[in-house]
């Protein structure tokens, strides 16, 4: 009988009777369990369903010789698992983007808005009864660029254009016609798109093509006071780059909730 490790919160008893009923044998660790107690259960796991926060890198695939597949829940599965290491190892990875895509997408917009309408600044500054004015901007008509237009890209663009009435323009690896005409969105080439952006917004996976994608040169694109902001995964911008421009006194904003 084939085990499966399962790791996270989230589960219902019924997912775990449908494996179980399919003739596997299920352990399930809630939360984020130790890192011993997962590397123990690899010993003899066929297949890992990672819902937790633990990384899979060269030590765990040494312990995992009967492991033949990694099913991510979620979407940024290069965060948390080498993927070259799985290929070298036999091991196929599988990810879930529906599942996350409507969470982080709205993380995503409620991080726009606490930087643009200076609603986190405001909160502490009227905690700390400083009446210093904070300055707030309207998403409407703003220009924004969303790299990256998947399931989380297209919540995201979709949001900002017909709720907020935003300027959304993209950048993927192929044009989506369908969305450009339900949303109202334009395709730009990526440096025209980070020249013409006031807000930039990463929704792409983490892969050779994209790692340090946004790197010096690029975010010198960016017009003055510019936001980025990364929900997908931190390896997208180069980090040297990126404390280079926060240092550099051009203010440019930069929020970070990648999946680090």
């Amino acid at each position: 009988m084939k085990k499966i490790l399962v790791t996270g919160d989230g589960y219902e008893p019924h997912h775990f009777a449908t494996l179980r009923t399919a003739g596997y044998d299920v352990l399930h660790l809630p939360g984020d369990p130790p890192l011993s107690q997962v590397r123990d259960a690899l010993v003899d796991a066929s297949a890992h369903m990672l819902g937790g926060s633990e990384r899979f890198g060269a030590d765990e695939f040494g312990l995992a010789k009967k492991l033949e597949l990694i099913s991510f829940v979620g979407t940024g599965i290069g965060a948390f698992v080498d993927e070259a290491l799985a290929r070298a190892h036999g091991v196929k990875t599988l990810r879930t983007p529906p599942v996350m895509a409507p969470a982080v997408a709205e993380l995503t917009v409620g991080l726009l808005l606490c930087v643009y309408r200076a609603i986190c600044v405001q909160n502490r500054a009227a905690k700390q009864s400083d009446t210093s004015v904070c300055v707030s901007r309207e998403l409407a008509g703003a220009r924004v660029g969303v790299i990256g237009l998947g399931n989380i890209g297209r919540r995201v663009a979709a949001m900002l254009s017909d709720t907020f009435g935003a300027q959304v323009a993209y950048h993927a690896t192929t044009r989506k016609p369908d969305a450009e005409l339900a949303h109202n969105l334009s395709y730009k080439a990526l440096d025209d798109l980070l020249r013409w952006s006031e807000v930039v917004i990463l929704t792409l996976p983490t892969n050779a093509q994209t790692e340090n994608l946004i790197d010096s040169a690029r975010l010198a694109l960016l017009p003055p006071n510019a936001v980025l902001i990364n929900t997908a995964g931190p390896r997208l911008v180069d980090p040297y780059a990126l404390k280079q421009a926060l240092q550099s006194g051009e203010r440019r904003e930069i929020v970070s909730a990648a999946m680090a």
